[in-house]
């Protein structure tokens, strides 16, 4: 039996060489950085990883609903 990817919720476009490396490794589940907060919260309640941009709000609610969380990564281009 072979162990289930743990799941990374990305909610911003990627390359397609970059979604193919972290697809690798995990099962993917996309959201829209547009998308209303329930959303949000229903994609990643299963969620081990969340890709964010600094465009998408993340709060206590958000960190409720998703226990397996364990990475929170923002992309983000600073100057």
């Amino acid at each position: 039996m072979t162990a289930e990817k743990p799941i990374a919720c990305i909610c911003l476009p990627l390359e397609p060489e970059l979604e193919a490396r972290i697809s690798a490794c995990c099962r993917l589940e996309h959201v829209s950085r547009a998308a209303p907060l329930d959303v949000l919260i229903e994609t990643i309640r299963d969620a081990t990883g969340l890709l964010i941009t600094n465009r998408l709000p993340i709060g206590d609610e958000v960190f409720a609903a998703a226990p397996k969380l364990r990475i929170l990564a923002g992309v983000g281009v600073g100057y």
